[in-house]
């Protein structure tokens, strides 16, 4: 007993000394208080300027602060700035290493943590109740945080994210990234230069992300057992949303920054081994990515879809002059079960293979600036099987509608041959033969393509080879915008730019183009 009473009477003692000690240290030492602030922060040693007051309680500090702002020591930039602040922590809790706040409430202020990213411009930050809230801007993107405890709410721009943290901002476990209708879930992991991240479409589908980023030699692996091509939309509508926002928060890169290192290289490896699209399965993705000072190139040798493997590459140059070169050959590909793939109605086990050669160059690091700029060709060939009509009435209907009015839209059109050539010149060109052959009509004709603005301008012509189908137009032109052409019946004065297209031979085609413009020899079923 006596020494429980002893023990109280020094607590008793001890205790004003411990607190008089730390409002002593606070008082005469203010950058302790600001080091403290600041480490929450930047975790650097800080200096501070305002005018600030204390009002001492024993289980309680609480400190005011008007027009004040916090420095970083070592390069006196400021870090924190802010009108009016309003902290109370615990002094006997901070004298023993704690450094949270009971209550913390800070008004118009801004808030400078990195050298990459603009500074937070907010309205509020606010501690109470355990939670964490902070209200403002980043660049031109509207910010809010919500934090309690390890669980965070984060919303920037359109993007929202949630999670709990695991240790820092940098880990977050469940987490559920939101953009507009879209959701992706998983986990989220950075130490040092490694990053790794899990992305759980369902239970089947786990897309992981392991990347080393640092040095001179970078290396990410991306890799997924089963996973759909509407997931990996739903990823890059969501990347987008995060790329814009991003764009608006980032610091402009200065000049010396902006020092290329020649001996910097990344190699990025894709490995999806079933790739489904409307519960298809297409076939596997395999894809190399290397990147250095002198561009990016996408090897997509390793790619099976549909039966057929995809050979060639993209190449975007970073060079002064940049280019972006495409090469790809997809040859022999059952072309009914990309139909199946792209949610057209086919019938199982229908033949049908197609061949696509794609081989232009253009200026430029962007698809949107290659469109303007392309010079090369596009080839496109689907042999003998059947295939439903909606496919080929391109445009929604409109164009077999104009062309047949009669035709049966119900049943399976059998294909003898389709082909179709685009010979392009910075971004304009000719598109040309348009031929498409099935069991009781023929389809042909030729036209023009923009791509800068997405218009075409193009004659077909049908003929019919039953007797039975009647009521068939002499000239359809499709023109306008590529996705929502206008479609209209043709006049005869028109229909003369196809010259001898109109003759009406059985074959018309082979009048305007020869066997080799075809690409074709008289055994090929085209010639039949």
């Amino acid at each position: 007993m006596r020494k429980k009473i002893l023990i109280a009477v020094i607590a008793i003692i001890t205790l004003p000394v411990v607190l008089l000690s730390g409002l002593f240290l606070v008082l005469t030492h203010s950058d302790t208080l600001q080091g403290m602030i600041i480490s929450k922060v930047i975790k650097a040693e800080a200096i501070s300027e305002g005018d600030l007051s204390i009002t001492f309680q024993p289980t309680r500090f609480s400190v005011r602060m008007s027009d004040y702002s916090v420095k970083e020591k070592e390069t006196e930039k400021t870090r924190i700035q802010f009108d009016q602040g309003y902290i109370a922590l615990n002094p006997i809790m901070w004298m023993f290493g704690s450094r949270n706040f009971d209550q913390m409430e800070i008004k118009n202020g801004t808030i400078d943590v990195s050298s990459s990213i603009k500074k937070i411009n907010f309205s509020e930050a606010k501690k109470e109740d355990g939670v964490l809230t902070l209200k403002g801007t980043i660049g031109k993107q509207n910010l809010n945080l919500i934090k309690k405890s390890k669980d965070i709410d984060l919303t920037i721009g359109g993007v929202n994210i949630k999670g709990r943290l695991d240790g820092s901002f940098t880990d977050i476990e469940d987490m559920a990234i939101t953009a507009g209708d879209d959701v992706i879930r998983g986990d989220f992991e950075k130490s040092g230069s490694d990053i790794k991240a899990t992305i759980n479409f369902s239970k089947d589908k786990v897309f992981k992300f392991d990347a080393d980023l640092g040095g001179r030699k970078q290396h990410i692996d991306v890799n997924a057992s089963k996973l759909a091509y509407e997931d990996l939309e739903k990823v890059q509508r969501i990347a987008k949303q995060m790329q814009k926002f991003w764009d608006g928060i980032k610091r402009e890169t200065s000049s010396a920054a902006k020092e290329v290192d020649k001996k910097e290289k990344l190699i990025a490896e894709i490995e999806i081994e079933k790739f489904y699209r409307n519960d298809v399965l297409l076939g596997r993705v395999e894809m190399e990515v290397k990147k250095d000072y002198k561009g990016m190139d996408i090897d997509f040798d390793g790619t099976r879809l549909a039966d057929a493997s995809i050979r060639g590459d993209i190449y975007i140059s970073s060079l002064k002059e940049k280019r972006t070169n495409v090469n790809l050959d997809w040859k022999d590909f059952d072309y009914a079960m990309v139909m199946a793939g792209l949610g057209k109605a086919v019938k199982k086990d229908t033949p049908g293979v197609g061949s696509l050669e794609i081989d232009i160059t253009g200026e430029g690091g962007s698809i949107d600036t290659l469109k303007k700029t392309a010079d090369g060709t596009i080839k496109l060939r689907l042999d003998k099987g059947e295939i439903d009509p909606t496919y080929i009435n391109f445009w929604g209907g409109g164009v077999i509608n104009t062309l047949i009015p009669s035709f049966d839209k119900k049943q399976m059109a059998v294909l003898n041959c389709a082909i179709v050539n685009a010979e392009l010149k910075n971004g304009q060109g000719v598109v040309a033969p348009i031929f498409v052959d099935i069991k009781r009509v023929t389809i042909f004709g030729k036209g023009t393509v923009n791509m800068a603005d997405e218009t075409i301008d193009v004659l077909l012509k049908p003929k019919a080879k039953e007797l039975a189908l009647g009521n068939i137009a002499s000239a359809v032109r499709v023109s306008g915008d590529i996705a929502k052409p206008s479609i209209r019946p043709d006049t005869k004065s028109t229909l003369k730019k196809l010259g001898t297209i109109a003759l009406g031979a059985i074959n018309p085609a082979f009048y305007i183009f020869s066997l080799t413009d075809l690409g074709i020899d008289e055994k090929d079923v085209c010639a039949k």
